[in-house]
């Protein structure tokens, strides 16, 4: 059965369906070729057109919401819009690029700082997950039209873990992130490089137990936020030696782990200092 969103985020299942059929149908005409972009991250013109589509729906039906997107800017203290729309147009642009189905359309609303909406659309697998705070988090089968209440798993125990990550590179700038790894590599039953979007998909779908990255910003992590929340998980920062790392974990990990106890966690939020998960990373507020 349908939960019943409030309007915006009824919008933003729109928004996300229409994004979905712009990629599969650019994706038809061609493969997408990825250039690089000056922070060596890769962009194609599918990126471009799906947030040049969603800023002018969002401007249509919302004028006076701020938008922060990754492929044309914002920053989310730069308006006072009391509704902020994060766009990441595509999470996954390396899958895309080379054919691998694993990437996400990601769209996130916040009511001042707090995320309280997101929804993010995989083209190639025909499935969306979406949620509202205090509604839950759902998941749609498009071809069946078909709604699915989402939920994190149960497991509690470090050694019967499924864990994923994204880009092992950014795991071995420093001692500190390497060790991090190689100890979850280590104690994890499965450790398996199911990245980006569809990482943090597969924890909220309970399929698997935890995922972490090294390496975000703002709109890369604002829908899972509310998403991993609502079913029934939580996404966490660390902090010292470890700033920048995010967890996205289910809450049996996070209430009764012990390798989560021995890190210096916080759930994320906005106004946390110590991420790197502001828009471009900067001027985040002290």
């Amino acid at each position: 059965m349908k939960p019943s969103f409030c309007p915006r985020i009824e919008a933003l299942l729109w928004y996300g369906i229409e994004s979905m059929e712009i990629v599969e149908s650019m994706r038809h005409a061609g493969d997408p070729i990825a250039e690089l972009k000056d922070d060596r991250t890769p962009v194609t013109d599918i990126d471009l057109c799906v947030e040049q589509f969603l800023r002018r729906s969002l401007n249509a039906d919302w004028p006076n919401d701020g938008i922060i997107g990754e492929e044309f800017g914002g920053h989310i203290l730069d308006t006072d819009s009391r509704f902020r729309w994060l766009i990441d147009p595509i999470d996954g642009t390396e899958a895309l690029a080379r054919g691998v189905p694993l990437f996400g359309v990601q769209i996130a609303l916040a009511d001042g700082l707090e995320v309280v909406g997101g929804g993010v659309f995989f083209p190639g697998l025909g499935v969306c997950i979406i949620a509202e705070k205090g509604l839950g988090a759902w998941c749609l089968r498009l071809d069946q039209r078909v709604w699915s209440r989402a939920c994190v798993s149960d497991v509690a125990d470090f050694s019967s873990t499924k864990a994923c990550f994204t880009s092992a590179e950014h795991w071995f700038t420093s001692a500190a992130r390497g060790e991090l790894f190689t100890s979850l590599a280590m104690q994890c039953r499965s450790f398996r490089g199911w990245g980006d979007a569809f990482g943090y998909f597969l924890v909220a779908t309970g399929r698997a137990d935890l995922m972490i990255d090294a390496s975000l910003k703002l709109w890369d992590i604002a829908p899972w936020v509310v998403i991993l929340r609502e079913a029934g998980g939580e996404v966490l920062c660390v902090g010292g030696p470890l700033e920048g790392v995010v967890i996205g974990v289910n809450r049996g990990l996070f209430t009764n782990g012990a390798f989560i106890r021995d890190l210096r966690l916080d759930p994320w939020n906005f106004g946390h200092s110590g991420t790197s998960c502001y828009a471009h990373g900067e001027n985040a507020p002290k």
